[in-house]
């Protein structure tokens, strides 16, 4: 089994750090491949950001409401 990271994208060419809103997705939760699993807030708007991948979501490392550079 491989594992993947969700990384938060660049919503926006100026955007330089996102605040987690929510998570859709709960640890041991399974997930589909284009999936939105985490909500992310930029400088714009708020984004639903999907996974590329199907599998279950192990551990959630930033939790809603933290800033990420």
């Amino acid at each position: 089994m491989s594992i993947h990271e969700v990384f938060m994208p660049a919503l926006s060419s100026t955007m330089t750090e996102g605040k987690i809103v929510s998570w859709v997705k709960s640890p041991g939760d399974k997930v589909e491949k284009g999936e939105t699993v985490v909500v992310v807030e930029s400088d714009k708007a708020d984004m639903d950001v999907e996974t590329f991948y199907e599998g279950f979501l192990a551990h959630i490392i930033v939790e809603a409401g933290e800033l990420r550079r």
